[in-house]
């Protein structure tokens, strides 16, 4: 799962986690903490949770492992870091790649298909 992180608040959901990695960087620093996978949104929790409760709620697909790659910090996700994040989930020979990122935003100043073909290019040559 590609998204906003994980919180372990739920052992339902946080015990399907079996490995994490953050891609994040802090604004100020520009430092990546790769452990620090809070999900400070819950979309990632929530994704989780629908794809492999085995609980109370019952997910698609019960009782799946995940590895959580967190690309989201309290706001808008980098591009850079989505694809390194596919690039890890193929390194990783995961079988699923869960991506729900709503839409991307082109600058105004740029020329909106340069950057929508090298953008498209960057995500298929990640796969």
């Amino acid at each position: 799962v590609i998204d906003s992180g994980i919180t372990d608040n739920n052992t339902d959901i946080s015990s399907k986690i079996i490995s994490v990695q953050n891609f994040t960087e802090d604004p100020v620093t520009k430092a990546i903490d790769v452990n620090n996978v809070l999900d400070k949104t819950g979309h990632g929790t929530s994704v989780v949770g629908q794809m492999s409760s085995n609980g109370y709620y019952t997910g698609i697909a019960p009782g799946m492992k995940v590895r959580m790659y967190k690309v989201f910090e309290e706001g808008n996700a980098q591009d850079e870091w989505i694809l390194k994040a596919i690039i890890q989930a193929a390194k990783d020979d995961v079988d699923v790649i869960n991506l729900s990122l709503g839409q991307y935003l082109l600058k105004a100043s740029s020329n909106i298909d340069e950057d929508r073909t090298a953008l498209i290019n960057s995500y298929q040559r990640a796969t």
